[in-house]
């Protein structure tokens, strides 16, 4: 890939993350179905949460998720994509929820000429004593 090209392929990257969380901020369920991958893995770790292995479950807790009416906005911010491949890419950003900052990375691939999520792992930063 040029220059050029790995730079329009990074910023529709950061283009599908973007996406990934307007799609949580609105709680649309049936939008957050379209941004993940139909045809590999999906796996989710929520921050607090265990591991969640297979898309169905996935969705199940974006379901869960979403009619928590508890559920804290969630902001990203500092987005930094790396490639993995053409077809391959991952997001490191922060997140903030109720004053609370985490940290995230998820994991996209390009599925029907779309960059699909394929996993999300949000943890709290917890900051350690020297």
């Amino acid at each position: 890939m040029t220059s050029e090209s790995t730079q329009s392929v990074e910023q529709a990257v950061i283009a599908a993350n973007d996406a990934f969380y307007r799609v949580f901020a609105a709680k649309d369920l049936a939008a957050m179905d379209e941004l993940w991958a139909q045809r590999v893995a999906c796996a989710t770790v929520h921050p607090l949460g265990e591991l969640v292995l297979g898309r169905e479950w996935v969705m199940e807790t974006w379901e869960l998720i979403f009619q928590d009416p508890n559920q804290p906005r969630v902001v990203m911010g500092d987005p930094h994509v790396a490639m993995q491949s053409s077809e391959s890419a991952y997001v490191t950003c922060r997140e903030f929820a109720s004053g609370n900052a985490l940290v995230s990375t998820n994991f996209f691939v390009l599925e029907d000429g779309a960059w699909r999520i394929t996993h999300h792992h949000s943890s709290p930063i917890v900051m350690l004593q020297g």
